[in-house]
This record gives structure tokens, C-alpha cells and sequence, in this order.
């Protein structure tokens, strides 16, 4: 089991959840709905790219630094 805020990460993430908040309040009341549901799945595909990379690349550089340290 790998621990998120053990390692910092390398890659550059998504702004934090309350930013994409807002960006979807501001496409609720800016856009039509269709739009808005495209949008919608995007930012929720982006969402788990962000945890599935911050999930397995923290533990990728965890036992890299196992290996090398101990």
C-alpha cells in the first residue's frame, strides 16, 4: 500500500478539486447542456488520470527509492 503524500510527485497535475468546482459551475451556467455534458466528461476523465497517476507513479518512485537506499 502506497501512501499519496509520501513522495512529491514529477509530473505537472490538474488544478485541486475546488478550482474544477468553479470551472464547472461557471460551464453550468455559461453553457447549453449538451455542452456542458462533454465538458462534464471531460474534467471527470481527467479527474481519474490525475489519481491514477499520482496513485502509481508516487509508489513507482517509493520502491525506486527502496531499491536504492536500502
Amino acid at each position: 500500500m502506497c501512501f499519496e503524500g509520501l513522495f512529491p510527485h514529477y509530473i505537472p497535475l490538474p488544478p485541486p478539486p475546488l478550482l474544477t468546482l468553479l470551472l464547472l459551475l461557471l460551464l453550468i451556467l455559461s453553457t447549453p447542456h449538451t455542452t456542458f455534458f462533454r465538458y462534464a466528461k471531460i474534467i471527470t476523465y481527467l479527474g481519474r488520470l490525475h489519481t491514477y497517476f499520482t496513485s502509481h507513479i508516487s509508489c513507482m518512485y517509493m520502491h525506486v527509492y527502496m531499491y536504492m537506499y536500502m
